[in-house]
Order: C-alpha cells, then structure tokens, then sequence
C-alpha cells in the first residue's frame, strides 16, 4: 500500500546537519515542503540507522548559503529506510515541529 504525501515537495538540494539523541550526522536535505524535509543521512558504519527508533526528535541545522546563516529546526522523524543492509546512507523523512518563519520563507522561494 503506497502512503500519500500531504504536502507537495519542492527539490532543494544544500546540506544540513542532524542530530539526534546527541549525536550529529551529515545530512542532505533533497526536497521540501510546508511542513518537512526529505533527506539523506550518513552513517558511519552501515548498522546504524533510525529505522527502528519509533519517536525520535531530531534538531536539524539547515545550512542554506543564500541567507548566509543555518535555520535551526526542531523535527519529527516519519518514516526511514535503506537500500541495503551493508549501506551507510539512510534515507529519512521528517515532520517540522513548529517552524521558524525563516523556514516558512525558504519554503515559499523553493514552492
């Protein structure tokens, strides 16, 4: 059963940094929209991963060079997957908790 996206995703492209449970990981940000982010995270070794975290909160630095400064969110983890079990990228999608009006703004130039 496919699930429908609520939101209409818009390509970003730029890299950002999530961190979870304190730990921080290199990210991807691939696509956008209204209410979250999809992207791909980089793991150090291929068994890690956050599929099988059922409510995680993750704080995402969106590192976006046009503002010249990060947008600071805070997020929700819905869904997780790989390609492979020996994979060290994980792909990840996200749910904003309350967004900053920096990001409402990113949103609107990317829609």
């Amino acid at each position: 059963m496919m699930l429908q996206r609520l939101d209409k995703r818009s390509p970003f492209g730029y890299p950002a940094e999530l961190i979870a449970c304190n730990v921080a990981y290199e990210a991807f940000v691939e696509n956008i929209s209204e209410n979250g982010m999809g992207m791909k995270i980089y793991h150090l070794s291929p068994e890690n991963n956050f599929n099988y975290v059922a409510d995680i909160i993750l704080k995402i630095h969106l590192i976006y060079p046009l503002l010249g400064e990060k947008i600071y969110l805070n997020c929700r983890k819905k869904w997780s997957s790989k390609n492979s079990t020996k994979s060290v990228i994980e792909n990840i999608g996200v749910e904003s908790i309350n967004p900053h009006e920096e990001y409402n703004e990113l949103h609107e130039v990317y829609r």
